[in-house]
């Protein structure tokens, strides 16, 4: 029984001494390394769909954000025009001349109004006119 235990043993340090067994464990080490790669490369692949899924979510909130302020400055558009038709019918009647409110758009997006004599240039004391006229419209 030594023998065979002995001739096993024996077996065994010659294989674990030859190249091949070298060359396999390199190889199991290698594909160990592989496997780790691949898990790694798999999470990122994960991890880039789930933010273009995040991006795809932000871009059409953004996209329905984008419809809504159109749509609320159509409507500020019109109650401008609607505000325009009391504001310079008043401003007519008190001070004999015609104002209007318009808003322009900068280019980061913010709205700027302004208040303007039709046809003529406002001076100091216009202002307070102006003013009052536009409190009540």
């Amino acid at each position: 029984m030594f023998t065979l235990q002995a001739k096993e043993k024996d077996e065994i340090g010659t294989l674990v001494r030859s190249a091949e067994f070298a060359k396999a464990l390199e190889l199991r080490a290698d594909l160990q390394e592989k496997l780790k790669e691949l898990g790694s490369l798999e999470q990122d692949l994960r991890d880039i769909r789930e933010l273009k899924a995040k991006i795809g979510h932000a871009d059409k909130r953004l996209e329905e954000t984008r419809e809504q302020i159109e749509k609320e400055k159509s409507q500020l558009r019109d109650r401008v025009s609607v505000f325009n038709k009391y504001f310079s019918e008043l401003s007519k009647s008190l001070y004999g001349e015609q104002y209007l409110l318009h808003f322009d758009e900068t280019n980061r997006g913010a709205l700027t109004f302004q208040l303007a004599a039709a046809g003529s240039n406002v001076g100091a004391g216009k202002k307070a006119s102006q003013t009052a006229a536009f409190d009540l419209a």
